[in-house]
């Protein structure tokens, strides 16, 4: 099911949302922006938007407990961002990140 198209944004797959969120930890909030080169070079390799990739890291900001949001989001995004919070964002950094690397091999 990770391969399939988001019910809610057929552009973005779980696939992407797994990268997204490494991508989130190697990141400050304030660089979760389009103009930031890993953005760029990521939305590149996935063929979509730098605008999805910030749209998505917005909505990991507001799953992400030691930001510690009070803002309500409402985004057909949340859910299945929250899906793979629960699953990856609480885990071993590390186990992130060696799946992100070999899902990148997927995109090239």
């Amino acid at each position: 099911t990770d391969f399939r198209p988001l019910q809610v944004d057929a552009s973005l797959t779980p696939l992407h949302l797994i990268i997204i969120l490494d991508l989130y930890f190697r990141l400050t909030p304030i660089t979760m922006v389009e103009e930031t080169p890993e953005i760029r070079e990521m939305a590149k390799l996935m063929k979509i938007k730098a605008h999805s990739v910030v749209e998505v890291m917005d909505v990991f900001q507001v799953c992400d407990p030691y930001l510690n949001r009070e803002e309500l989001m409402i985004t057909p995004l949340l859910l299945p961002c929250q899906d793979i919070w629960n699953r990856y964002g609480n885990d071993n950094p590390d186990r992130l990140s060696a799946l992100a690397a070999q899902l990148k091999d997927y995109f090239q």
